[in-house]
């Protein structure tokens, strides 16, 4: 499906679109969630729109409506910003969703640098990996 960038600077969006898009398990996930919220409601009104085009669907008018954080019509924004908001929105709970990556932090007093030998473990549930940059 071609999505139309329209001159407004939603390119970012429309690469969004198109990757969650092709993926079924996305589009099943969407279809049966009973999260009711605006970026739900939109995804699965643009998702249906998509299904149903002979030709190239305008995206801006949806875009307007999820009312992403941080966004000004016609302004670039981030796409990571965006998607990680937006899949935020349809997984509230980030241990269920099918993005979850799961973090492990251990932190080990190490005996030999006269520590206790004591292990501390804590686990982190988030949808994008961060990278720090130096």
């Amino acid at each position: 499906v071609r999505l139309q960038n329209e001159g407004v600077n939603v390119c970012f969006f429309n690469s969004i679109i198109q990757v969650l898009y092709s993926m079924p398990d996305f589009q099943t996930y969407l279809a049966q969630t009973s999260i009711c919220n605006t970026i739900v409601t939109e995804l699965k009104n643009l998702f249906k729109t998509m299904t149903n085009a002979n030709g190239v669907v305008p995206t801006s008018t949806y875009i307007k409506k999820l009312n992403l954080s941080n966004y000004r019509f016609k302004q670039q924004h981030d796409a990571q910003e965006a998607l990680a908001e937006i899949l935020n929105k349809c997984y509230p709970d980030t241990s269920q969703s099918i993005f979850s990556i799961k973090l492990q932090e251990s932190i080990v007093c190490d005996r030999n640098l006269e520590g206790c030998g004591e292990k501390s473990e804590k686990y982190e549930y988030d949808q994008i990996l961060k990278f720090a940059i130096q």
